[in-house]
């Protein structure tokens, strides 16, 4: 039995605004477009049976749902509140409700629907307007960043009053941006302290230049430490100190422990995690639905998918790198090329490379036992099948840089 299963479910196959580079829409097949543009009543019934019929099972103990799109409040109040009902009726202590959203459709009667469902919000902002307003345009081409922040604020003052939980930022991280500003405008003028900075979608058939990610994560590192991180949590840079000191990431498809998620698409369709889109809608299609299928069979069904392709597996350029445990060669999407499917290392592979030298390096000057960092560096030396030489030499040579006696 699983502890949780993560269901991303899809409310809408529409937006309200237009992003650049939204991996959902903007994508070679566009096969949101093909079907219906809100989840349909019938499938929405049988979502709730299939959520009950796996706890009731004993398949997994807790369900999460994230109501998601497309933009999920385009889906309507009524009919939200509505499935919010018939999902908690039988189990509230075992389903989460989650949403992500642009916010710009937030007022008084969405914030009430969250208050009674507890609904967790989260909300798409890339930083300050400048930053925001470059790719989160709406149908026109105008600005979104008023309309977003407008509902952002009726979420953080509902919070403030102790009527729902703190929302939190989804930050696609942009190139020639600085994260010290989005980091201090996110927190100080928006007062959101739970954030992720997402990677920008890329595979190895994008061709896009990703040296600039490393300074990056660097410097919103250090800016993070500089603040008051034990208010501030960001996923990405927690998970990582984590990892490097033998803990778990808290973040799905960061480090070793994939999330046990699943997508279901408006006409019923079950499909794999949404984040592997960019790789082509095969690598999700698992050609069952919520009327063929339990939840439990689909994710078997996409624990065989993932494997064939060897999304699963380490990526072979990988076996001597001291990080490999730490980063299993990086989120699947930015291992994916046509020629090679998922053996390849990540398209951000030196960036975070030089993220994980810092993050080490601050570990250890933090207080941190050499011991601690050096044993789950030099755990690698334990996997079967691999050049372990070299990996060893690899590991050395990071011990060395930081001291580290192994």
């Amino acid at each position: 039995m699983s502890r949780r299963l993560e269901l991303i479910l899809k409310l809408t196959e529409r937006c309200n605004i237009a992003c650049t580079y939204c991996y959902y829409f903007e994508n070679e097949q566009k096969s949101a477009l093909t079907r219906p543009p809100y989840l349909t009543d019938e499938v929405a019934r049988q979502f709730v049976h299939r959520v009950h019929e796996t706890i009731r099972e004993g398949h997994h103990q807790n369900v999460r749902i994230i109501m998601h799109g497309g933009e999920p409040m385009m889906y309507g109040k009524a009919r939200f509140a509505a499935l919010c009902t018939d999902l908690q009726r039988e189990f509230l202590d075992s389903v989460q409700l989650c949403m992500q959203t642009n916010a710009m459709l937030v007022d008084d009667e969405w914030v009430s629907i969250f208050e009674r469902h507890k609904v967790a919000v989260g909300v798409s902002i890339d930083g300050p307007p400048s930053v925001h307003d470059a790719n989160r345009v709406d149908k026109k081409g105008r600005a979104t960043s008023n309309r977003v922040e407008a509902g952002i604020r009726r979420l953080v003052q509902a919070a403030t009053e102790g009527r729902i939980s703190p929302p939190g930022a989804l930050i696609v991280v942009q190139p020639d941006t600085s994260p010290t500003d989005i980091l201090r405008y996110v927190t100080t003028e928006l007062s959101i302290t739970q954030m992720d900075f997402l990677l920008p979608d890329a595979t190895w058939d994008s061709g896009r230049d990703t040296a600039w990610l490393g300074p990056y994560l660097v410097e919103l590192f250090k800016a993070w430490l500089a603040g008051n991180q034990e208010e501030v949590s960001v996923r990405i840079l927690k998970s990582t100190m984590s990892l490097l000191t033998g803990g778990a990431s808290f973040l799905g498809g960061f480090g070793p422990i994939q999330a046990n998620a699943l997508t279901v698409l408006s006409d019923g369709a079950i499909n794999g995690d949404d984040f592997l889109r960019p790789c082509g809608d095969e690598f999700l299609e698992l050609d069952t639905s919520v009327f063929s299928a339990s939840f439990a069979r689909a994710c078997m069904l996409n624990r065989f998918r993932l494997e064939t392709v060897g999304a699963t597996q380490i990526p072979s350029a990988c076996n001597d790198c001291p990080y490999c445990k730490t980063c299993c060669g990086g989120q699947m999407t930015h291992r994916f090329s046509r020629e090679r499917l998922f053996d390849n290392p990540s398209v951000y592979c030196q960036g975070l490379r030089t993220f994980y030298d810092e993050v080490c390096a601050t570990l250890l000057n933090s207080g941190v036992a050499i011991e601690q960092i050096a044993s789950v560096l030099l755990a690698n030396r334990e996997d079967e099948g691999v050049d372990h030489q070299a990996r060893e030499e690899g590991t050395l040579r990071t011990a060395r840089e930081f001291q580290i006696h192994v």
